[in-house]
């Protein structure tokens, strides 16, 4: 049931923008909401990201709300794929207008569900806070609800859980050192697209995607990867592109040693004994989808997922 009812919760597509509001098409099924940022509306069906994050604040204005949406706006960058609804339920407050102010729009918005609507197909009740995160097809990942109105899951908790709970089964193929998550040797990978060179990214200007780690060189790469995160992710796990599509085989690679075509990173062993790129480059046109048939069957993970 409640499958279903998520489902239709997230049947916005004839929404359109009427003064700050975003009213929807009737049915006893589609709440409205009222987003409080006047010049943004939004459809949650036309979210781009991986995953929906809605947040109840079961205390709205609190100072318990207001200390948990500063921590999430300061960190958002650190889990990227995922678009944050803040849904505030009750009265419109005018510290919530303030807290709408300089949160980027293609990554949070704070709306009301003042008749609870929202609350009612989601299964939360009005003296509860919750964190629901769904994916692309409405469906519930993430289910964190408390009793307490102002038990809010923190920042650090919300990352821990998404880590957890997103982490796909092909990640378990990707080239990552024994014991850590770090992928491509912690070099960033916006780099290689934005600046056509390999940089190494700071541990500080971190951003994780289904469990994995990536490094960036500045805030803007961080931000850019956040929002798109799939739009940067090197192909075949991180492995040498040349071994996956001659030999299906998992090598190591040299992250300075890198083509960026049609969109996508191929990534390849060098050393003293040889250089995989230029063996690609021989070969690219039988071996690229040759690789991308082996990553498949090796990992499960199709091309572009």
């Amino acid at each position: 049931m409640r499958q279903q009812s998520v489902g239709m919760a997230l049947v916005l597509a004839m929404a359109s923008v009427i003064g700050g509001s975003v009213a929807v098409a009737a049915s006893p099924h589609d709440p409205e909401l009222v987003c409080l940022r006047e010049d943004h509306g939004f459809k949650l069906t036309d979210i781009p990201t991986a995953y929906v994050a809605i947040h109840f604040l079961g205390a709205p204005g609190s100072e318990e709300a207001t200390k948990a949406l500063e921590a999430y706006r300061a960190r958002l960058w650190e889990v990227a794929g995922i678009y944050h609804v803040f849904v505030c339920r009750g009265e419109r407050m005018a510290e919530h207008g303030e807290w709408a102010q300089g949160i980027p729009a293609d990554r949070l918005m704070i709306a009301m569900d003042s008749d609870g609507k929202l609350a009612t197909e989601l299964e939360v009740s009005a003296s509860e806070s919750a964190t629901i995160v769904l994916n692309r097809g409405g469906e519930e990942v993430i289910r964190e609800v408390r009793g307490d109105p102002k038990g809010w899951m923190s920042f650090e908790e919300f990352a821990k859980v998404v880590g957890e709970k997103t982490r796909a089964e092909p990640v378990k193929q990707y080239n990552l050192p024994k014991g850590s998550t770090l992928a491509v040797e912690g070099y960033d990978v916006v780099s290689y697209f934005a600046d056509g060179v390999a940089a190494r990214g700071e541990k500080e200007l971190a951003s994780w995607y289904r469990g994995v780690e990536y490094r960036f060189a500045t805030p803007e790469h961080r931000e850019a990867f956040a929002r798109k995160p799939e739009k940067y992710l090197p192909t075949y796990g991180g492995w040498c592109a040349s071994a996956m599509g001659a030999k299906e085989s998992k090598v190591e690679i040299d992250p300075k040693n890198f083509k960026v075509k049609d969109g996508r990173l191929f990534l390849f062993y060098k050393s003293a004994f040889g250089d995989a790129l230029k063996d690609w480059n021989k070969h690219e046109a039988e071996w690229e989808p040759k690789a991308d048939e082996n990553w498949q069957r090796v990992s499960g993970e199709t091309k572009g997922a």
